[in-house]
Formats: C-alpha cells, sequence, structure tokens
C-alpha cells in the first residue's frame, strides 16, 4: 500500500514536470487535453487503492479537481510569458505587414478574448490601420473607429498618443463590455457599431457582425 501510494505522489510530480514540457512545445491547447487525461488517470488509481484495502496505512485522496487545480498552480511566470509570445506570434500571422503589427506587443497582454475582438474590430474599422483617422497629417492609432471625449481626428474621432495608449485605452473599454455587459460575441458586441442600433441597417448590421466574427474565431478559439 505504502509503495501504491508512493507511485501516486510520483505520478503528480511526473505530471508537473510533463505540463512544462507540453506548455513550451506544444502550447495550450493541448496541454489542457493532457491536463484533463491525467488528472482522470489519477483519480482512478487513487480510487482503485481503496478498492484493494490496507486499512492500516494512509490513502491518499486525489480527485480529478484538486489534480486540475495543482497543475494550474503550477503554471509559473516563465510559462504564462512563454505563453504570452506564442499569442503574439500568433496574432502577427494575421496582421503582419499591416500597421496593426506595431500594436501586437500590447494587444498580446490582454485576454485572449479582448485581444480577439481588438484585432476583429480593426480589421472592420479601418482594415487594420490602412484607413484612419489623421491630425495634422498624422496617423491617429485610432483603428477601431473610437469617439471619446475629445475627439479631434479627422471624421470626429479620437487621436492617441501611441500606439501603447491607443491598445490600452481601447481594451480597457472592451473589457468592461465583456465583464460587465457580458457581449462576449461579435452579435452582441454589435452596439460597437451602432449604440442602440434602432436607426441601423439590419443588412449593414449583419455584415459587421460576419466579419468581425471571421477573425473573433480565428484568436478567441474557446
Amino acid at each position: 500500500s505504502r509503495a501504491y501510494n508512493a507511485s501516486i505522489v510520483a505520478a503528480v510530480i511526473f505530471g508537473m514536470l510533463l505540463m512544462t514540457m507540453i506548455y513550451r512545445n506544444l502550447g495550450q491547447g493541448v496541454s489542457a487535453q493532457i491536463e484533463e487525461n491525467t488528472a482522470a488517470q489519477i483519480a482512478q488509481a487513487a480510487q482503485a487503492e481503496k478498492v484493494l484495502g490496507a486499512e492500516a496505512d494512509p490513502v491518499y485522496e486525489i480527485d480529478e479537481e484538486t489534480i486540475t487545480k495543482l497543475f494550474r498552480e503550477y503554471d509559473s511566470a516563465d510559462d504564462q510569458e512563454f505563453q504570452r509570445q506564442k499569442f503574439e506570434e500568433e496574432i502577427l500571422e494575421i496582421v503582419k505587414g499591416t500597421p496593426t503589427e506595431s500594436m501586437v506587443p500590447e494587444i498580446a497582454k490582454q485576454e485572449r478574448i479582448v485581444a480577439a475582438f481588438l484585432v476583429a474590430i480593426a480589421k472592420k474599422e479601418s482594415g487594420w490601420g490602412v484607413h484612419v483617422p489623421v491630425y495634422q497629417g498624422q496617423d491617429c492609432y485610432n483603428y477601431w473607429g473610437w469617439r471619446g471625449k475629445n475627439p479631434v481626428g479627422s471624421g470626429g474621432h479620437t487621436c492617441f498618443e501611441s500606439p501603447k495608449d491607443a491598445v490600452e485605452t481601447v481594451a480597457k473599454r472592451i473589457e468592461f463590455l465583456v465583464s460587465n455587459r457580458k457581449l462576449n460575441t461579435p452579435q452582441k458586441m454589435i452596439i460597437w457599431k451602432c449604440g442602440d442600433c434602432g436607426w441601423d441597417n439590419a443588412v449593414a448590421m449583419q455584415s459587421w457582425i460576419n466579419d468581425v466574427d471571421l477573425y473573433f474565431r480565428k484568436l478567441n478559439k474557446t
């Protein structure tokens, strides 16, 4: 029984090391599946030990929820940075060669769903920065049709001081809409285009939804 208990603990430790290797080489999607399978197998092993008996020795109570939590806590800062870099590369593959490329490092810092909206809306509203408001001939870094309190660019759109300022400002608004208003799909996020949308054309609205959804799905894979 002691040997069996030790084998379960050893399996947990081995699984932690395996998760690190998976994160670094295959990405988060594959590691999530490995995590799920490993947790289930260890939980089954613990249950099998109960059936074998040996009441004189302690039984390790290891369930799937505990193992899953353990793996997630083991996700170190280094692994998180690695995942951010992988996400940055993923975004870059989509917007490479456009003005939005300069914003990729800042976009990759956001939550995946927020970043997905940033990329998808920028594509629809400005062609990823190709058609943008300007001020005195300079790029306003406003690739989302954003109108804030101080519009100074062409078309009454806000001008930002830098790509970083633009991403942080717009991302903050999107995050609020996703978290507080539950606008977590392009169909729900249509208010970005037309507010209450009571005045807008149904065909134009659906076109916006379809175009944003195309790139939103590429990045928001969950």
